[in-house]
């Protein structure tokens, strides 16, 4: 007898496949922003995660060329603050992803100039810690916390650093904001800080402290844990610490280090891999070259994509949202 699967059919077997074009989820999609390459620039590039390839997104540039800023993220937005041009700056610039459209947002501008600074994001706030208000000798405690529901920005004294530092390596699982290392007036440090984002309170938390201490590296992180990558102390280290967020304990990684030395350079992640780019290298020389660290291996690895052009000073976020 005759039977019958999606469609009619008469004596025969006849499978209906039904294509769907579904959005792609964009915590699979990472953004970098400005820099220098010998002079400031405001380019925005834009990775999806899931495609591994980076190009230009001309309607996301920065309103104001410069280096050293820092990005963070809501569900629906990216900020950029501070950085440097011929000096350090309060400018903020909000990126909104169903549009990639970036424009300057003078309300969520910084408490005060500066550059090398670092973020943390709660679901609902943005922070940006520490900072040099003048030269990378220069150093600060100062917190900022950003309100994602006004795009405000104000001084969270609270927050402050337990120290005054600048680049240090920054991360956030979904109750806590991580600072670590950093440079003082006197040089780079190990020092860890924990913010906690109900309380909006920072104070130093040694067993998270660096394997050794750096400044500008970077931090990629999932829910767990983190990894703090590079930096420099007298010279750009490929060091990877991985910090694990349920006993705030930081530890070497050594599966997870870096391929190319560098410092001064930015990163974002998805859910399942950290992802960095651009810098300068151990010989002085900026580069263009992209790094994966997967977070289920452990491992770090090079990306056939790159930035569109060798800088440093480049700041990012990253997009949970759907575009």
């Amino acid at each position: 007898a005759p039977f019958f699967i999606g469609v009619e059919s008469y004596m025969a077997v006849t499978f209906k496949i039904k294509l769907t074009n579904k959005p792609r989820p964009l915590h699979d999609t990472g953004y970098w922003t400005a820099g220098f390459n010998g002079a400031d620039v405001t380019t925005a590039e834009k990775m999806p995660f899931w495609l591994e390839t980076i190009s230009l997104k001309a309607a996301a540039d920065l309103s104001l060329a410069r280096d050293s800023h820092v990005g963070l993220n809501s569900s629906s937005a990216g900020y950029f603050a501070g950085g440097s041009t011929a000096s350090t700056v309060v400018t903020a610039d909000k990126l909104i992803f169903t549009t990639e459209v970036t424009a300057a947002k003078s309300s969520a501008n910084l408490s005060e100039a500066r550059q090398i600074l670092t973020s943390a994001n709660s679901p609902t706030n943005g922070y940006f810690a520490g900072g040099a208000t003048g030269s990378v000798s220069t150093a600060v405690v100062t917190a900022d916390k950003l309100v994602f529901s006004t795009d405000i920005t104000a001084a969270q004294s609270s927050a402050n650093l337990s120290s005054a530092r600048n680049g240090t390596l920054g991360a956030s699982s979904s109750t806590n904001g991580y600072f670590c290392g950093g440079r003082t007036t006197g040089g780079a440090v190990v020092t860890a800080d924990k913010l906690v984002f109900s309380s909006d309170t920072t104070a130093a938390q040694s067993s998270a402290n660096l394997s050794e201490a750096r400044s500008q590296g970077e931090g990629v992180n999932s829910s767990d844990v983190a990894f703090l990558l590079g930096g420099i102390d007298s010279t750009a280290v490929s060091t990877a610490d991985k910090l694990t967020f349920a006993t705030d304990t930081t530890a070497v990684k050594v599966s997870a280090n870096l391929n190319t030395a560098r410092r001064n350079y930015s990163g974002c992640n998805s859910a399942v891999n950290g992802f960095v780019a651009g810098g300068f290298n151990s010989g002085g020389s900026r580069i263009s070259s992209a790094e994966r660290t997967n977070f289920s291996v452990e491992t770090t690895s090079v990306l056939l994509t790159t930035l569109s052009e060798a800088k440093s000073g480049v700041g990012s976020c990253q997009n949970n949202g759907i575009l």
